[in-house]
C-alpha cells in the first residue's frame, strides 16, 4: 500500500484536549473518514469488476433481456446463496437498458455498508447501460466505467 495513504500513527496518539490538538483531532477524523471511504469504494470497484468478469454473465443477461419485464432481475438467479456470493445483480431497466445493483445480503461488508448509506438501499442503480447495438464487451466495459464514475 502506498505509504502516503496510510493513516499516521503519530496523529492517532495526539490527545484531543488543547485547542491545537482539537484541530489536529478534527483533521485526523476528516482524513480517516476520507481514507476509509476511498478504501471501501476501491473494494466495491474490485468486487464489481470481478462480478462483471464472470464468464457468461453479460451474455446471459442479454439473452434474457427481451422477455423480462422492467425492474426484474436478469442475472444471477435470485437465491440467497447467489445474492451473498455474487454480491451484485443485473436488472432490466426501461427499454433495452441493463442496470447494475448491489445485493443487500452481500458477503462483503464494504458492499453492505454502501447499501445502508443509499436512500434507495439495494434498489440504487450503480450503473445503467443501453444495450442497443452493443457487444457483450462494450456493455461490460461501459458498466465498469459508469460504476467507477458514479461511486466516486
Amino acid at each position: 500500500m502506498n505509504e502516503l495513504l496510510k493513516p499516521s500513527l503519530s496523529l492517532s496518539r495526539v490527545p484531543c484536549s488543547s485547542p491545537l490538538s482539537i484541530q489536529v483531532c478534527a483533521l485526523r477524523f476528516h482524513f480517516l473518514h476520507i481514507y476509509t471511504h476511498v478504501l471501501s469504494i476501491g473494494r466495491m470497484l474490485k468486487r464489481i469488476t470481478a462480478f462483471l468478469d464472470r464468464p457468461g454473465l453479460i451474455s446471459g443477461a442479454l439473452k434474457k433481456l427481451p422477455g423480462t419485464p422492467s425492474g426484474h432481475r436478469l442475472v444471477p438467479p435470485k437465491t440467497s446463496k447467489n445474492d451473498e456470493s455474487y454480491q451484485f445483480r443485473l436488472d432490466k431497466g426501461t427499454g433495452n437498458r441493463i442496470s447494475l445493483q448491489a445485493n443487500s445480503n452481500a458477503k462483503e461488508s464494504a458492499v453492505r455498508n454502501w447499501i445502508r448509506k443509499q436512500p434507495r438501499g439495494s434498489h440504487t442503480t450503480i450503473a445503467s447501460v443501453d444495450t442497443t447495438g452493443k457487444s457483450e464487451n462494450e456493455v461490460k466495459e461501459q458498466l465498469k466505467a459508469l460504476a467507477e464514475e458514479n461511486l466516486n
